[in-house]
């Protein structure tokens, strides 16, 4: 029997299925890691340290940084990249670094966040695994493998490799990277899982509508465009958005990758994504669709754009129902993008343009890490049409994040023995009787 009851008006019927459905037994399932994790930034340790021991930290690994002159590598106490590495993975923290073919000899110059395909890098060579396509950029990777061989877990190929201000080289380009990349390491160390550097949210969002409309499903495409924006638009008017949006760069590389066979030759697949949460289900149903059936899905940058999140406080609460959405969705593990504030337009930054503690989204960050951090976690999606519900279990514990989905229906939880409730800011609620609003709301049961 389920250890708390949904009271409302709306709920009698709908309470009795959703007790069923969470008594059901659960199936058996191999130990996971946790999933949470967060990009790299200074003040980190103001962050609870019992909470992220283990946690994924993801880093920045630029080539010029190991390798200024060929030949010549730095490391720590010398390279304050490798430093960092040194010190996340002294603390025990699952350290995710991403690898950018920045380098002032081997590279063509391009400036400061763009990165470029070696020099020597062969582009005539058929496609294929086990191949090296640059002898500079396998000789970097390999030492690379060599002196973090058995510290890493998950290595990322680049950033964004779709988008042009992040990649100053062709898509084909990237594909010889990549493999060049897979080759260094499996040769010295095969354990690693190699991913890519993540498809852009914005470019995945009209991919996903332009299948539907190749499909002839109109409602789903105008639906979805609400989903992830947040407003309603006309038909004439979504036509000529797309037009315009599926002819930029960075979403003509974006299909030209599912064109091609790097998502069979990824471990694991990325993406990146600061849209709204509630277009989540079907971006993920849209990758599934697209790469192998047995790829698991990461994504190593979520955040939230200001466009979609009027203040700190309502950013925060979008990160938790993203948190709980990707957990259920099975992509794991998911790595809260930290930096950003206004700069770079990223209101769910942990750290504003200052360099400050941005505390509505520390706390929530807190909050997910403490609830839905631990190993072993099992998540499912228990919606309803008026109420969102995730429910996520341990093998001493039940966790759901719920809140309701719109502001004029009712909803009130009370809790019985054993369960105890906690906001998105990570603080109890003492109240027995909960009337839910649309700001997520823990529910512990042990």
């Amino acid at each position: 029997m389920s250890r708390y009851l949904i009271i409302g008006s709306v709920f009698g019927v709908v309470g009795i299925i959703l007790i069923g459905l969470l008594a059901a037994p659960m199936r058996e399932r191999t130990t996971l890691p946790t999933a949470i994790g967060f990009f790299y930034f200074g003040s980190y340790a103001q962050l609870d340290p019992a909470l992220f021991k283990s946690a994924y930290v993801r880093v920045a690994l630029d080539w010029n940084e190991f390798e200024p002159r060929q030949g010549e590598f730095i490391w720590s106490p010398h390279n304050a990249q490798a430093q960092k590495i040194d010190a996340l993975l002294g603390e025990g923290k699952n350290v995710v670094p991403s690898i950018r073919s920045k380098s002032t000899w081997a590279v063509p110059m391009t400036d400061a966040k763009c990165a470029a395909a070696p020099r020597d890098l062969d582009t005539h060579t058929a496609l294929q695994p086990g191949v090296s396509y640059s002898a500079t950029y396998y000789a970097f990777i390999r030492s690379l493998a060599e002196h973090y061989r058995g510290k890493f877990k998950i290595v990322v190929v680049e950033n964004e490799m779709n988008d042009p201000d992040f990649w100053c080289a062709s898509a084909d380009d990237y594909l010889r990277l990549f493999l060049t990349a897979q080759t260094a390491f499996k040769d010295v160390d095969p354990e690693i899982k190699l991913t890519d550097g993540g498809i852009q949210g914005a470019a995945l969002n009209w991919l996903v509508i332009e299948d539907y409309l190749k499909n002839n499903d109109t409602v789903a495409a105008l639906s979805f465009y609400k989903s992830f924006s947040g407003y309603t638009i006309r038909q004439e008017d979504l036509m000529t958005e797309m037009k315009k949006h599926t002819r930029k760069e960075s979403v003509i590389r974006a299909r030209h990758f599912f064109n091609s066979q790097l998502f069979d030759w990824v471990d694991l697949t990325n993406f990146h994504y600061y849209q709204q949460s509630d277009a989540l289900p079907e971006v993920v149903a849209y990758l599934k669709k697209n790469i192998p059936l047995h790829k698991t899905l990461m994504t190593n940058e979520v955040g939230i754009k200001e466009k979609f999140s009027h203040s700190p406080d309502a950013a925060a609460q979008e990160m938790v129902k993203k948190y709980a959405s990707l957990l259920a969705l099975q992509v794991r593990p998911i790595i809260w993008f930290s930096p950003g504030g206004k700069e770079d337009n990223n209101a769910g930054a942990l750290v504003e343009e200052r360099g400050q503690i941005v505390v509505p989204t520390k706390n929530s960050l807190e909050a997910v890490a403490r609830f839905l951090g631990k190993p072993d976690l099992s998540c499912h999606d228990r919606s309803t049409p008026a109420m969102a519900s995730f429910v996520c279990r341990y093998p001493t514990e039940k966790v759901e994040v719920t809140w309701r989905k719109d502001e004029q229906s009712t909803h009130t939880i009370k809790l019985e023995n054993g369960c105890s409730a906690y906001t998105y800011q990570n603080e109890p609620i003492a109240r027995a009787e909960i009337l839910l609003d649309t700001a997520p709301v823990f529910i512990v049961c042990r």
